[in-house]
């Protein structure tokens, strides 16, 4: 195994939900603890703590499952989540409902790239309190706690807005005008970047560095890197360097396919190379729709082709591209097809 590899897979990345606390609006908070662990040294632990109620939680578990479900199509099922209730929810049972199903929502993350390097994960710890744990300390003890979170506000008349709507009605706190604190929400997202982007750099290690650790015929070439890495360049930066998701042009993609077209294990890549070159076709001629289903596909055809893939570099690459297609598409689902059913 490479070095790049190597370091990918020191970081541990655990999560639990374990406290709960009434925050002084009425409603109910859980303390969420995401901890990254380094598998060489154990005792160097870095530590998120975020307190959220439970719109949090429902909101963070809408957008992942709609991922997850357009990643696996229902060969795997998504963790589920409580109903919002307006009565009981303040009883224990209701309670320790709730937080099982978010610390299980978090855990089934920890092994699929696309959930637990989602931006929206990400936002969902963006203001916590970030420490590191020293050897022999326990670092729940040294965290201070974050202010409370302020409701969102009532737009409808579904449990879960009455729920917010009840909670927030329960104490009436008079508003001060005081000066916002800028410098946390400056520093900590920063903190937060580099705690959830370390899995993505040792990936970027990989491309960069490692790109020869196959055998001959498996080895990541240039054009393989432009397909799966559009940013990857060995030269210094120009124009054409600045590319993204929809720049690559169709020459390269079907010179990049014909690399694989005799190898049995890069077939799939072909095949999804295809359906990219049409998606970005029917995307640039304003077909959203077909867009959309071509890139689906093209995803589809990855995920289920990665699994038997022997060279691990391409595995990585194929992976971190993977999601970056989905993203795409849930933007052309989100921004063009907004008014249509799935």
């Amino acid at each position: 195994m490479s070095r790049g590899s190597r370091e990918q897979t020191q970081y541990e990345r655990r999560y639990n939900v374990t406290d709960t606390r009434t925050n002084p609006k009425g409603f109910t908070e859980y303390k969420v603890t995401a901890q990254f662990i380094s598998k060489k040294n154990p005792q160097d632990v870095k530590e998120v703590l975020v307190w959220k109620r439970y719109s949090d939680f429902k909101k963070l578990h809408g957008e992942l499952s709609y991922t997850h479900r357009n990643l696996f199509q229902r060969c795997q099922e998504f963790p589920p989540f409580p109903r919002a209730q307006v009565f009981g929810r303040f009883e224990a049972p209701v309670i320790e409902e709730r937080r099982q199903a978010a610390e299980d929502m978090l855990k089934f993350t920890v092994n699929i790239p696309a959930l637990y390097n989602s931006p929206q994960l990400k936002d969902f710890f963006r203001e916590g309190e970030v420490s590191q744990q020293a050897e022999g300390q326990d670092s729940f003890d040294a965290l201070v706690l974050p202010t409370p979170l302020t409701p969102e506000p009532v737009r409808c008349c579904s449990p879960e807005d009455l729920e917010e709507a009840t909670d927030c009605s329960a104490t009436v706190v008079p508003t001060e005008v005081t000066k916002p604190v800028e410098d946390p929400v400056i520093d900590e997202p920063s903190q937060i970047d580099l705690l959830f982007d370390l899995c993505e750099e040792h990936e970027d290690d990989i491309v960069a560095q490692d790109r020869i650790t196959c055998t001959r015929q498996q080895s990541l070439t240039h054009n393989d890197l432009a397909l799966f890495d559009p940013c990857f360049a060995e030269g210094p930066p120009s124009v054409e360097s600045h590319l993204n998701l929809l720049s690559l042009g169709d020459e390269q993609i079907v010179e990049t396919a014909a690399l694989f077209t005799n190898e049995e294990q890069g077939a799939y890549i072909s095949q999804a190379t295809e359906d990219v070159q049409r998606a970005m076709e029917k995307e640039a001629a304003g077909d959203y729709p077909e867009a959309f289903r071509l890139y689906r596909s093209a995803v589809d055809t990855l995920l289920k082709g990665v699994k038997d893939d022997p060279c691990e570099d391409r595995r990585n690459a194929v992976t971190r591209r993977t999601a970056e297609y989905l993203s795409h598409a849930e933007n052309i689902l989100n921004e063009h097809m907004s008014g249509s059913a799935e």
